[in-house]
C-alpha cells in the first residue's frame, strides 16, 4: 500500500524546513539547482546505518517516505536462527517531497545522515545531478515491493536485467495497473519493475494472458 498523504496541516517539529524556505547551495561536484515547488520522489542515500532512524524522524514530521522491506533469516550469536523485518537496500530511503524542502531538510538536527542519490550529469562534464523518479515508476514499485506476494523478489541490478525487454502493463488481478518488463529468470517468464541504477523488483512466474503489450 502506498504510503498516505498527509490530510490535516500540522506543526512543524522544531527546526522543520518552512514551506517557502530559501533555496540551499547544491552539495559539492553536483550541478546547480533549478528552483521548483513541484513534488517528486527522490532516491536517498543515509550514511551510519541509520535508514531506520530516518525513516523514524520523517515518519515524525509527516513527510512522505518509503523504505523497502523484507524478512530474512539471520543467525544469532547463540547459534540460532531468527527471522528480521529488515530494509532491501540497507543506506537508501525514498523522499517524496519538492527538492528544496528536502535541501532544507537535511540542514535539521537528526537528518545529517541524509544525502541524494545522485548519477553523471546529463548535461554538464564532470558533475553530478540530482534527479527525481517518475511518481507512476515509484508507485508501481511501491505496489510490488509492499504486496507482500510470495511470488515477489528483489533482484540484483545485472546486465541481463537491462537487455532491452518487452514493456508490458498488467491487465488483472492484484497488481493490475503495474507497468514493467518482461524478462525470463530461471525458465519463468517474469514482470520486472527497474528504478534504473537503484532497484529492481520482479514478479514471478506471472501468466502471459494477464498481460498488455505497451
Amino acid at each position: 500500500m502506498l504510503p498516505s498523504e498527509l490530510l490535516d496541516p500540522v506543526l512543524p517539529r522544531k527546526g522543520s524546513p518552512a514551506s517557502d524556505s530559501s533555496v540551499h547551495p547544491a552539495d559539492d561536484g553536483v550541478s546547480p539547482l533549478i528552483v521548483s515547488d513541484e513534488v517528486h520522489w527522490y532516491p536517498m542515500r543515509v550514511t551510519y546505518q541509520r535508514v531506520k532512524a530516518i525513516k523514524a524522524l520523517l515518519d515524525a514530521d509527516h513527510i512522505e517516505n518509503f523504505l523497502p522491506m523484507h524478512w530474512e533469516w539471520k543467525d544469532t550469536r547463540d547459534g540460532q536462527r531468527q527471522l528480521r523485518h529488515l530494509p532491501v537496500l540497507a543506506s537508501m530511503i525514498f523522499v517524496r517531497d519538492t527538492r528544496e524542502r528536502i535541501i532544507a531538510l537535511k540542514q535539521m538536527p537528526g537528518y545529517e545522515p541524509l544525502r541524494f542519490y545522485t548519477r553523471p550529469s546529463q548535461t554538464l562534464k564532470d558533475r553530478r545531478e540530482i534527479f527525481p523518479i517518475p511518481d507512476k515508476q515509484m508507485e508501481d514499485f511501491i505496489r510490488v515491493s509492499s504486496s507482500g506476494d510470495e511470488r515477489v523478489v528483489f533482484l540484483e541490478d545485472t546486465d541481463y536485467l537491462r537487455s532491452v525487454g518487452q514493456r508490458v502493463r498488467v491487465a488483472e488481478g492484484e497488481f493490475a495497473g503495474v507497468e514493467g518488463v518482461v524478462k525470463r529468470i530461471k525458465n519463468n517468464k517474469c514482470v520486472v519493475v527497474r528504478l534504473e541504477g537503484i532497484a529492481t523488483v520482479a514478479i514471478l512466474r506471472f501468466p502471459v494472458h494477464a498481460l498488455i503489450k505497451l
